[in-house]
């Protein structure tokens, strides 16, 4: 009930992408910029993308645990953005699309404080606006309360503030708009 899950079953029911696999190399309490729960996503990124075979697109949505983990979020947001932009053109070297997933409201959360979710803003705008991903798929925008955009909507909040529930996965796949993968 994972949103690649989601994302699988939508791209199998459409004729023009029911080719398509998803390879979900995400692990949860990852971060990118150290070890957190399991090896830092900047080091297993060339094992896990670069190295795999057939891999025609990436989606990246990493950042929230390194931000939730920093006693200084303004330089993790910097270094998230150096970062990035790094795995973006090792994929475009290998010929792959780069897509951006912005990082989900966190407010509420044992993560939540006024830096870390200007350093949250900081990185979802860069992903926006930045020009560097070939596309970029918006969760920010389809997941948060739109009256404090800081904050999961109710209905795809798991409780905690931080994760989402099964319906949550669920926006989340629906997002995605699948010409992507055409």
């Amino acid at each position: 009930n994972r949103w690649p899950d989601e994302l699988a079953r939508s791209l199998q029911a459409v004729a023009s992408t029911q080719d398509v696999g998803v390879l979900n190399h995400g692990v949860g309490g990852n971060c990118v910029l150290k070890a957190c729960l399991g090896p830092a996503g900047n080091q297993r990124f060339d094992h896990d993308i670069i190295q795999q075979t057939g891999v025609q697109w990436m989606i990246i949505l990493e950042g929230v645990n390194d931000l939730g983990n920093s006693a200084s979020a303004g330089s993790v947001a910097n270094d998230l953005i150096t970062n990035f932009e790094q795995m973006v053109d090792k994929a475009h070297g290998k010929g792959l699309l780069a897509y951006g997933a912005t990082i989900l409201p966190f407010g509420g959360s044992s993560y939540d404080n006024t830096d870390r979710e200007a350093a949250r803003k900081k990185v979802n705008n860069w992903i926006r606006t930045s020009g560097k991903f070939d596309a970029v798929i918006d969760f920010d925008l389809v997941m948060r309360d739109p009256n404090n955009q800081s904050r999961l909507l109710n209905s795809v909040d798991s409780g905690d503030h931080l994760h989402p529930n099964e319906n949550g996965y669920k926006v989340m796949a629906e997002a995605i708009d699948l010409k992507l993968f055409n």
